[in-house]
């Protein structure tokens, strides 16, 4: 694959976006830890704040705990996405990232789910501080990945453009490339 500065893969320009709005005091989430690379990129970000990492799998949840030894700041909870840990308080997260599909390198029928997704989204949106961002990335080249972007897209159609900006970055000239999908809650 040929090298681009920016447009490389949903997770480079991802990670710019979560560079531009999270700051070394906030709270983020990875809601769907897996091995752990997401919250790798996001731990140094908020070096005085919190990142909780969430996962369905004790194994995600160990691989992990490995590449992420060096930092103190991570809270890791097993368990489903689609609730978050009750001592979260509504307009207190900065960032919520999810990296749908399976975990890479291990069992690919435990999915993500398109009802558990969609109503881990829904919740997501109370926790948010004004300004902050709910990452999505989809992978729509199986079954339920196609489902899960086909329902995300159309729930985040309907919320209210005075509340919440959308947006959807899809590679047109790339078979089966995964989307990003960003909502951003309004500062007033």
């Amino acid at each position: 694959m040929a090298n681009f500065t920016f447009l490389n893969s949903p997770i480079h320009v991802a990670h710019h976006f979560w560079k531009l709005i999270v700051e070394t005091t906030d709270h983020v989430i990875d809601a769907t830890l897996g091995n752990g690379q997401d919250a790798l990129f996001l731990a140094p970000l908020c070096t005085r704040g919190k990142l909780t990492g969430i996962d369905v799998q004790e194994q995600a949840i160990s691989s992990a705990q490995e590449i992420l030894k060096e930092y103190y700041h991570i809270e890791y909870v097993l368990g489903s996405h689609a609730t978050f840990p009750n001592h979260l308080t509504p307009e207190t997260i900065k960032l919520i990232v999810y990296n749908l599909g399976y975990l890479p390198r291990g069992d690919k029928t435990i999915v993500t789910q398109t009802s558990s997704t969609l109503e881990s989204v829904q919740n997501a949106l109370s926790l948010l501080t004004p300004g902050g961002m709910i990452s999505i990335t989809c992978y729509s080249g199986h079954e339920e990945g196609a489902n899960e972007e086909k329902a995300l897209l159309e729930f985040s159609r309907r919320l209210n453009p005075r509340q919440w900006s959308v947006s959807h970055q899809q590679w047109l000239n790339r078979h089966r490339c995964p989307s990003l999908l960003l909502i951003s809650k309004c500062l007033s």
